[in-house]
């Protein structure tokens, strides 16, 4: 899988080291550092999975941007694996169907400041939140 340098979140750029093993002990196979904007990946278990994990700490950047974090890491876990599953078969089944929303996007002319509440319900916690990660820190 040819993986990306650094990949753009909201207003955020995040780059992206791959490894060739585990990132830690505990047997994760991808981190994200939000202070340091920087995703790790174990590049060693094949495209799929590699794909699959980078979805994964990806939904974890959406996370923070929107503040979905709830405060609870084992339902932000549950939940990023359960989108992360269901967005890989989503692609897989539908490739056409991505290709053109990525077609039809124009990031420049999206109102991402009219999405003033996301609520999230389902994976053990409840989040309405305005943009509060999403207002750039000092210095972005």
């Amino acid at each position: 899988m040819n993986i990306p340098e650094a990949i753009k979140v909201g207003h955020y750029t995040y780059d992206i080291k791959e490894s060739d093993e585990l990132i830690d002990a505990s047997g994760r196979h991808g981190t994200v550092s939000h202070p340091n904007r920087l995703i790790r990946i174990d590049t060693t278990r094949g495209d799929v999975e590699t794909a699959d994990t980078l979805i994964h700490e990806m939904l974890h950047c959406i996370f923070y941007l929107h503040e979905i974090e709830g405060g609870d890491r084992e339902a932000e876990e549950k939940l990023a694996a359960r989108l992360t599953n269901g967005l890989c078969l989503l692609i897989a089944d539908n490739p056409m169907t991505f290709r053109a929303i990525v077609d039809a996007l124009d990031y420049d002319h999206i109102p991402h400041e009219t999405i003033s509440d996301l609520k999230v319900v389902g994976a053990g916690f409840e989040v309405s939140a305005p943009l509060g990660h999403g207002q750039p820190p000092e210095g972005d």
